[in-house]
């Protein structure tokens, strides 16, 4: 099922703000009328698990995807999962997209919306992975 999300998300890639995709990623990913001035990895995230008939937060707030599905040690995660990270200094803040790969013991990849203002597959870092 994992592989689906990240497939779905694949498709995706190159979208980029302002396009009106991603008032469809609020619209029908959240159910709110949102456009790109408004953080919206979580839309985006919601959106592709929609399009998959898989479970979802409904919630604009990365940090919502914690209450979704368990949390997994770093070598269990598989491509396609969701990872949630914390965003800059702030902890409050965070960040969600689907795991892609791993490229070394602390670095991997993810693709994710609003991620320099667009949808890409990112390389990450586990200091900032929070579930």
């Amino acid at each position: 099922m994992s592989l689906d999300l990240y497939k779905t998300a694949e498709i995706y890639i190159g979208v980029k703000e302002p396009d009106a995709l991603i008032k469809t990623f609020f619209r029908e990913g959240v159910g709110i009328n949102k456009d790109h001035r408004t953080a919206w990895c979580s839309a985006f995230a919601n959106f592709v698990a929609r399009k998959c008939d898989y479970e979802r937060t409904s919630d604009a707030w990365a940090k919502s995807w914690l209450k979704v599905g368990r949390q997994v040690s770093p070598y269990q995660v598989k491509t396609g999962d969701i990872v949630v990270f914390h965003r800059g200094k702030n902890k409050d803040k965070g960040h969600v997209g689907f795991f892609g790969k791993w490229l070394g013991e602390n670095k991997f990849t993810a693709i994710s919306g609003n991620y320099s203002q667009m949808v890409r597959d990112g390389i990450f870092y586990t200091d900032r992975e929070v579930d």
